[in-house]
């Protein structure tokens, strides 16, 4: 996901793709890729089997957001991973109503659950002066899978 500036990625056989800021592709590590253009990006790769997604999240000045970290299920999946990446600004997370965490430009989050658990609320706050943007992350480890 491109945080700053613009790229284009050709993928040999396969696409080619224009990013924008907060634009992404996914595609396979094993793909010859070629890029082209000066950007600030955020990667996510992943090993066989794991899935995994990007949404960029732009939380105003003096709004709050509720979002929650995904149930996982024992039946499907042995984990689940929840990350938020600030990449600019300062903004606090609360879990359910318990535990705060402030982020500013630069840190990344990790919220790592095994096994089955429910869906973790979670409130986003920007208490600063100018809209905050963070890139979030979800990761699901499938059964007979470490995805390590």
């Amino acid at each position: 996901m491109v945080l700053e500036g613009e790229m284009r990625l050709e993928h040999a056989g396969h696409h080619t793709k224009h990013l924008k800021p907060f634009e992404q592709d996914s595609f396979s590590g094993d793909w010859t890729t070629t890029s082209f253009g000066k950007v600030r990006d955020f990667n996510l790769m992943l090993a066989a089997g794991c899935t995994g997604q990007l949404t960029a999240v732009t939380v105003q000045q003096g709004a709050s957001l509720l979002t929650e970290a995904a149930a996982s299920d024992i039946d499907r999946c042995t984990g689940i991973t929840a990350a938020f990446y600030c990449v600019d600004g300062l903004l606090s997370i609360t879990m359910s109503d318990q535990h705060s965490y402030e982020l500013s430009a630069g840190d990344l989050l990790l919220l790592t659950a095994e096994g089955k658990t429910d869906a973790l609320p979670i409130s986003l706050s920007n208490n600063s002066s100018a809209a905050v943007h963070l890139i979030r992350v979800d990761i699901k480890y499938p059964i007979n899978n470490s995805c390590s």
